[in-house]
């Protein structure tokens, strides 16, 4: 098993976290409500020709309003994400190790031994490192010195979990 540790400390931005969120988030949360949209803006079009306007206007409206909301919430939640990104001014540090990531911010502090963990990898902006069952932490690519950075942190993870899984620790994924 490998004995190097990584490490890389950093502060969210408003957008980055943001982003990062929306990585948590299934696709089919948003995409179920652009649909719904649209289909409430058919149906009071529909309406409308039938001839119910004050059914159909209400459904056409309401379409409209849950289209053009979109870019509203999004503002409204990298706003709340802001103030609560604030409110923690320390930087978060993940540290990838023999016993596992650790991630502290502050006096906090989380640690997951390698049998926890699913997947180290870059996706989009980010490194993702995946559990069970969810992402236990996000590092936004920009907290690295470069590529080569990068890529080291995502190997050596990688080199700790193959480690483990042939130590009969953790299960592929």
């Amino acid at each position: 098993m490998p004995t190097d540790v990584a490490s890389v400390t950093f502060h969210w931005t408003p957008e980055e976290a943001y982003r990062a969120s929306r990585l948590l988030v299934p696709r089919w949360v948003t995409a179920t409500g652009v649909i719904t949209s649209f289909v409430i803006l058919a149906a009071g079009i529909a309406l409308l020709a039938s001839g119910e306007l004050v059914v159909g206007s209400a459904a056409v409206v309401g379409g409209v309003v849950g289209i053009a909301a979109r870019p509203v919430v999004r503002r409204r939640d990298v706003q709340k994400m802001a103030r609560v990104l604030a409110s923690v001014p320390e930087p978060l540090t993940v540290k990838v190790g023999p016993e596992g990531v650790r991630g502290s911010q502050g006096s906090t502090t989380d640690a997951y031994p390698w049998e926890a963990i699913v997947s180290v990898a870059v996706v989009a902006e980010f490194v993702v490192v995946k559990g069970r069952p969810k992402a236990l932490y996000i590092v936004p690519t920009r907290a690295f010195q470069g590529s080569g950075d990068i890529d080291g942190f995502v190997a050596l993870a990688d080199a700790y979990l193959a480690a483990s899984r042939e130590a009969g620790g953790g299960r592929a994924p």
